[in-house]
């Protein structure tokens, strides 16, 4: 599973060939660090949580965010302190 956390920063106008204006988001998209992981056995779902921001809450993050996961077994492939950029969504 491929997850990210951004802040909106501005929106803009973008001009195509034909001089025809088509409406953007601009966003910051940061690394994200993997701060819990949520077991079956303790929470009654497998989920991930992370963190995004500066660090401004005792949690060290400015943003919390938690996705579900389908099983418990894709739950193997993180690690509490993993991080993520936009590197993951790039072919």
């Amino acid at each position: 599973m491929k997850f990210l956390l951004a802040e909106k920063q501005k929106m803009l106008q973008v001009f195509d060939d034909t001089g025809r204006a088509s409406p953007v988001t601009e966003l910051r998209a940061g690394p994200v660090t993997v701060t819990a992981l949520k077991t079956p056995a303790r929470d009654h779902y497998p989920a991930v949580q992370v963190g995004y921001g500066s660090k401004r809450t005792r949690s060290g993050f400015r943003y919390l965010r938690e996705w579900r996961l389908q099983s418990e077994a894709a739950l193997q492939a993180y690690k509490v302190g993993d991080k993520f950029d936009d590197a993951v969504f790039q072919p």
